[in-house]
């Protein structure tokens, strides 16, 4: 059966950091754990009473082992700059969008042609592009940095070779321009020519009022007094103030869960972070990456944020699934993740402490368990057999179980459906 060939976690099936958290060493940025303290998470706890599961390990990506090769230094290109990147095989990329500026990616490159491509990326640049989906209307990727990496023998139809994984991250936003193949050697790489997009900001407008030594002491409400735009003008453009109001719908939504491992980081990077908390559709998040201000995308989410109810559902068939309000944080960075399983499958994931409409159809294991000290089975939908994600159990754990659903298998409910450009985002 492809769905679970290809979704299983054992088969060939975010840590989100914030730009001022930024290391050359990768079992820093990660925060490592020892081998033996992850193995003793990982094992059966003989005590009566749950033991509370740590928060941090989601975030260490444990299950791709421990000894990476760091990477030092950093790539950053300028903006508007033509760049030639290598493209990875993205048939296991089953993330609703390329992943966004900030994000943490896990990487896993197992088959003999990925694992050419990624030893010719960590031998270049060590930076790569993340295109839009295959026949997507949008022109818009992210370079993706790789952090560390390590080799791990292979053995696929009795050939034997080292696969590499990787942890990986989104740096800057692209428009591709042309993609293309070029032979080296025996083998051939994909290639895009892409133009680096900026992060355009209002402080462009500020200058035009104010300069020197005022300038570096002003905010926009200094600015407002220069101008005879009304002050309430302003604040449609503020982001500080768009983004308070956004916070109240989050809320709304989804209680303290989010908000209470909200990034103490600036604008651009919490916009960034929020995009990955919330189930919206390809279609939005595609529509978000492709703006070049934050506060663009803040005005955009916060059209359509109040529009939604609660209800968490299959995007396939639109069954209830789950309530935003059970959102669960069992990352320090939020009810997101980012993992990929053995066969180099990358998933966006959501957990949720409960869940309905489901049904389990594997025998539980902690196989390469994103988790450690959790068994993980197979989800899908009750009503249209659609795969969600994983439910994972263990009694000695607080929680002792967690609903784990894909980021493209759900979507939010939409309080009233209206002919606007918002709905058409997010349905």
């Amino acid at each position: 059966m492809i769905l679970v060939r290809v979704l299983n976690m054992s088969d060939s099936d975010t840590d989100y950091l914030s730009a001022d958290e930024e290391s050359v060493n990768i079992d820093e940025q990660l925060d490592i754990i020892p081998v033996e303290i992850a193995s003793e998470v990982g094992e059966v706890i003989a005590h009566n009473e749950p033991v509370e599961f740590q928060r941090g390990l989601p975030d260490q990506h444990t299950y791709l082992g421990h000894e990476f090769n760091s990477i030092p230094g950093r790539v950053i290109f300028a903006d508007d700059e033509i760049v030639e990147l290598c493209i990875p095989d993205q048939s296991g990329m089953e993330t609703v969008a390329p992943p966004l500026p900030g994000q943490t990616v896990p990487l896993g490159f197992f088959t003999w042609r990925a694992r050419n491509t990624a030893a010719k990326i960590i031998q270049g640049n060590h930076t790569f592009g993340v295109l839009p989906r295959e026949g997507s209307k949008y022109k818009v990727g992210t370079t993706v940095e790789i952090l560390g990496w390590h080799e791990e023998p292979v053995d696929r139809s009795h050939i034997n070779y080292l696969g590499i994984k990787a942890i990986g991250k989104a740096r800057q936003r692209f428009e591709v321009l042309k993609t293309y193949s070029r032979r080296e050697g025996d083998n051939v790489y994909q290639f895009a020519e892409v133009k680096i997009l900026p992060e355009v900001s209002l402080s462009s407008v500020a200058n035009s009022y104010i300069s020197g030594h005022n300038l570096r002491l002003s905010k926009l409400s200094q600015l407002k007094s220069l101008s005879s735009v009304p002050s309430f003008i302003f604040d449609l453009y503020d982001p500080n103030i768009l983004m308070e109001k956004i916070k109240l719908h989050v809320k709304t939504l989804d209680g303290t869960a989010i908000l209470a491992v909200m990034p103490n980081s600036e604008i651009l990077d919490i916009c960034y972070w929020l995009i990955l908390q919330l189930p919206f559709s390809e279609e939005f998040t595609m529509e978000l990456l492709s703006m070049n201000c934050v506060v663009q995308r803040l005005r955009a989410i916060l059209s359509v944020i109040g529009k939604f109810e609660q209800g968490v559902c299959c995007k396939e068939c639109n069954s209830s699934l789950a309530v935003t309000s059970d959102s669960l944080a069992l990352s320090l960075h939020g009810p997101h993740g980012t993992f990929v399983n053995p066969g180099g499958y990358i998933h966006d994931t959501l957990t949720y402490s409960n869940a309905s409409g489901i049904d389990v159809i594997t025998s539980p294991t902690m196989e390469f368990s994103w988790f450690p000290g959790y068994n993980w089975q197979i989800m899908i939908c009750h009503s249209c057999g659609e795969h969600l994600g994983w439910k994972f159990t263990n009694k000695d754990l607080n929680p002792d179980n967690f609903f784990c659903f894909t980021k493209s298998s759900v979507s939010l409910r939409i309080t009233k459906k209206e002919d606007s450009p918002e709905n058409f985002w997010v349905m």
